[in-house]
Formats: structure tokens, sequence, C-alpha cells
């Protein structure tokens, strides 16, 4: 079964350090996602496309296009 994920949130909240320790089980620091960042991650009989869009402001106005034929969301907030 394929499930196509996206993560949404604001900058800085963590998406992308949990997307890279998920695929490579590793921390890694990012400096900032510009645009997206696409991987597939396999667990099972599950193959999971997740899309990590960034989340500057400038950048935000275009997470609506990201929705179509999507399964599932996670919205992070990162730092009040």
């Amino acid at each position: 079964m394929e499930m196509r994920v996206v993560t949404l949130g604001l900058d800085g909240a963590g998406k992308t350090s949990v997307l890279f320790k998920l695929k490579q089980n590793e921390f890694m620091a990012p400096g900032g996602t510009i645009g997206f960042n696409v991987e597939t991650l396999e667990y099972k009989n599950l193959k999971f496309t997740i899309w990590d869009v960034g989340g500057q402001p400038k950048l935000r106005p275009l997470w609506k296009h990201y929705y179509l034929n999507t399964q599932a969301v996670s919205r992070s907030q990162g730092e009040p």
C-alpha cells in the first residue's frame, strides 16, 4: 500500500530533522528547507512518500497545492 504524506509547519520546527531521522536513522541539523524535500520510506507493507515543505512565510501560501492526493498531513509548530 502506498501513501502520500505532507509535513507542514513553521520554519525551524524540525520537519526535515524528523524526516532524515526516519530515512537515515541519524540526526541532521539542516539549514532550512528552500522549497521542499521528498523522501520515500518503507515500513512492512507500507510505502510512504513524504513531502517536507519549507515553512518560510513566502512559501506558506503554496502549502494548499500539496494537499492534492494526500492521505495524511503532519503539522509542526516549532518553538513558541
